[in-house]
């Protein structure tokens, strides 16, 4: 389980690519799996291709959607796929609460429950990945290509594994200290 910062919209879907092992990046089947909402910026009529390069299209604001997109991460999980998560639940900019650091960095609190699920799995490693948008970033990311003109800096820290006996509550807060650790 790969856990990542949202500062924009386009790392939902390249973190993917990024992170896929440099021979299987050229082959989406072995890409990691990635859970973007549709209605943050993309017609519909797209997603077939988004589909396509292994995204999950998961509605944060209708219930049905986010428990099944659960379901289908944990079933992903389990079968030894790899799954790319953001547990702000959404952009850090529209998060209504905001955590700020010593080191200025930001993180909208709390975790979801969701991801903390996951990560307790049995044989689950996690990976923190931070990624920081450089200067007026936000204002220019509107591709692919955007993300690169802007420039991104994308930190990958060290694997964990979680304790299967933490609760949801600790194991949400691990997840977050080791988030910023990255940052």
């Amino acid at each position: 389980v790969i856990i990542a910062n949202h500062p924009a919209v386009v790392e939902s879907y390249f973190l993917s690519v990024l992170l896929a092992d440099s021979f299987w990046r050229r082959i989406p089947e072995r890409w990691p799996y990635s859970f973007p909402d549709p209605n943050s910026f993309l017609p519909r009529w797209l997603w077939w291709f988004f589909a396509l390069i292994r995204c999950v299209s998961v509605e944060r604001t209708i219930d049905e959607s986010r428990h099944r997109a659960l379901r289908t991460a944990a079933r992903l999980v389990q079968h030894g796929e790899v799954v790319v998560m953001h547990p702000e639940g959404g952009r850090t900019s529209k998060g209504e609460s905001v955590r700020v650091y010593a080191n200025g960095r930001r993180i909208r609190v709390p975790l979801t429950e969701g991801v903390s699920l996951l990560a307790r799995m049995e044989g689950v490693l996690v990976l923190p990945v931070w990624v920081d948008p450089h200067e007026d970033a936000h204002a220019r990311i509107v591709s692919y290509t955007g993300a690169v003109r802007a420039g991104l800096t994308i930190t990958v820290g060290t694997p964990f594994s979680v304790p299967r006996n933490l609760s949801r509550h600790e194991t949400m807060e691990l997840l977050e200290e080791r988030l910023i650790a990255v940052s």
